[in-house]
């Protein structure tokens, strides 16, 4: 069993507050691979004391595969052995509740030190009232690419931001797909919020806008969406990383179902 590696660190230390708390919870995995590394040590101690241990390079499937008993049937040798094993494993205890203490102490500072998140500010309606909804009038037709695989399907959604220019400001798609083979799979994104209308042409129903939205799942996405007379087009990026990392569709609606109407700007 060799040293851990650790990383190459010159007298100048420029590190920042999430590259100091990752190399803690580092150090806390190798001195966790060197306790694993001891304990597989006593492991194969007993037994070569029993002579259960395989000599390297053999299949063992015979007798002479296996180094020879160390104990000579004796019952006191097998307790010492035994108590000799005992005494490293209460060591290796120790140093695990010492590393529990250390992981808290990092999970508190971690939770201490986190800068408080910025809320998000009002979405400006100085531009219109957007309304598109189909829960009534259930499902549209989708076609949807999901890092990278096309999915088609079915979506409800609803679509409520400044109505009448006021301060409304929600949206959610759930999305019901499927892959060529005909495997289901489910997206209720939720919690929308938007950020920023984009562009807004009330003449001709058309309208984008950005914002964030949940996944049942939990995580949070960017997402930019589009209206036009005809389509819908939902954009969505994970912004934590998880599954799926890209989410991107196209609804074909009704027209009846979106109203994009004008707001006074303030003289």
């Amino acid at each position: 069993m060799g040293y851990p590696n650790i990383p190459d660190i010159n007298p100048d230390i420029n590190l920042n507050r999430d590259e100091v708390i990752d190399l803690l919870l580092a150090s806390i995995a190798l001195e966790e691979l060197s306790l694993a590394h001891l304990v597989n040590g006593e492991a194969e101690k007993l037994q070569r004391a029993l002579g259960t241990l395989q000599i390297p390079g053999t299949d063992g499937t015979s007798p002479d595969d296996y180094f020879q008993s160390l104990i000579d049937n004796s019952f006191d040798n097998l307790l010492r052995v035994n108590r000799s094993i005992n005494k490293t494993l209460k060591l290796a205890m120790h140093k695990e509740f010492i590393l529990l203490t250390k992981l808290e102490d990092i999970l508190d500072f971690v939770r201490e030190e986190q800068p408080p998140v910025p809320p998000t500010p009002p979405l400006l309606c100085d531009q219109c009232s957007i309304r598109a909804e189909n829960e009534q009038g259930g499902p549209d037709p989708v076609a949807a690419v999901v890092d990278g695989q096309p999915l088609t399907g079915t979506t409800t959604y609803l679509i409520n931001l400044c109505n009448n220019c006021g301060g409304s400001n929600n949206f959610n798609f759930d999305f019901v797909l499927e892959d060529e083979e005909g495997q289901d799979f489910n997206f209720n994104f939720t919690q929308g919020r938007a950020t920023r209308i984009i562009a807004c042409d009330p003449e001709n129903d058309t309208a984008t806008f950005e914002g964030t939205i949940n996944l049942a799942s939990g995580d949070s996405y960017f997402a930019t969406v589009t209206i036009t007379e005809t389509t819908i087009t939902f954009s969505a990026v994970n912004l934590e990383g998880g599954t799926p990392q890209t989410f991107n569709a196209t609804l074909t609606i009704d027209p009846v179902e979106t109203e994009i109407e004008p707001c006074p700007r303030p003289e």
